[in-house]
C-alpha cells in the first residue's frame, strides 16, 4: 500500500528548509561598507559554541570583524574565519573565556599575529 503525502505538508517542509539559512545568518549583526559592496560583522547574538563566519551573507562579501564583535560570547568555543576577512577589530574576542581555537586561511602576517596571541593568564 502506497502512502500519499498531502501537498500542504510538502510545501511547509520546503518553506522551513528555505528559511534555515536566514535563521543561521540572523545570528550576526553587521554593517554594510563601501556603498553596499562588503560587510563587517559587528556583533554575534547566537549561542552556538562553534561559529563559522560566512564568506558572504545577503549577497555581500564579509571582509571584517568589528570592534568587540564577539565580546563576552560566553558559549563561544571555536571560530572559523574565512580568507575573505581583511580586518579584525580591537577586542573582537575579548572576554570569550571558553574560546579554545580559531581556524583560518588568512595569509596576512598582521592578522596572523592578532589571532595567535596567547590568552591572558
Amino acid at each position: 500500500m502506497k502512502k500519499r503525502f498531502k501537498p500542504i505538508r510538502i510545501y511547509l517542509l520546503g518553506a522551513m528548509l528555505l528559511a534555515l539559512p536566514a535563521v543561521v545568518q540572523a545570528q550576526f549583526n553587521f554593517t554594510i561598507n563601501n556603498g553596499a559592496i562588503t560587510i563587517t560583522i559587528m556583533g554575534y547574538a547566537g549561542t552556538n559554541g562553534n561559529v563559522v563566519i560566512p564568506r558572504t551573507t545577503n549577497g555581500y562579501t564579509v571582509i571584517g570583524i568589528g570592534f568587540a564583535a564577539f565580546h563576552n560570547s560566553i558559549s563561544l568555543t571555536n571560530v572559523t574565519i574565512p580568507n575573505s576577512i581583511t580586518n579584525i577589530g580591537d577586542y573582537a574576542f575579548v572576554s570569550c573565556f571558553k574560546l579554545k581555537s580559531i581556524t583560518t586561511q588568512i595569509v596576512s602576517p598582521a592578522l596572523e599575529m592578532v589571532i595567535s596571541l596567547p590568552a591572558p593568564a
